[in-house]
């Protein structure tokens, strides 16, 4: 399996995490049972497994909103699921799902490559 990109600053953010999962819970952000995980995780590789597992859990909803509403296919969906499993998790393709849900178009400006555009050349 491939390292997480960013499993030094999961790790790192444990304590804030624990401190939060009742928030986190409330708002439904996490579930009880991923709340559990976290808080028996001993290491970094327990933790870092745990966090991956609630972000593929996000990132599954959104990217089948997306897919049901015809702005991502579903082999561009696959793919950004499939990295997100994989524990890549890097802040660009965080904001290109959060700009695709928010425009609710696949047009780009003049000029400009489509947010798909831009996705699929970078799941390459």
């Amino acid at each position: 399996m491939k390292e997480p990109f960013d499993v030094h600053d999961d790790w790192g953010s444990r304590d804030r995490v624990l401190k939060h999962l009742d928030k986190m819970i409330a708002s439904g952000r996490v579930t009880g049972g991923e709340a559990e995980r976290l808080r028996s995780a001993r290491d970094q590789e327990m933790f870092t497994a745990a966090v991956r597992d609630i972000r593929a859990r996000h990132a599954e909803a959104v990217v089948s909103g997306l897919v049901e509403d015809g702005r991502l296919s579903s082999n561009e969906a696959d793919a950004i699921l499939e990295r997100i499993r994989e524990g890549d998790h890097p802040a660009q393709l965080r904001a290109d799902l959060a700009k695709l849900r928010r425009t609710g178009r696949r047009a780009a400006p003049a000029g400009r490559p489509s947010v798909e555009r831009v996705m699929h050349a970078r799941l390459r």
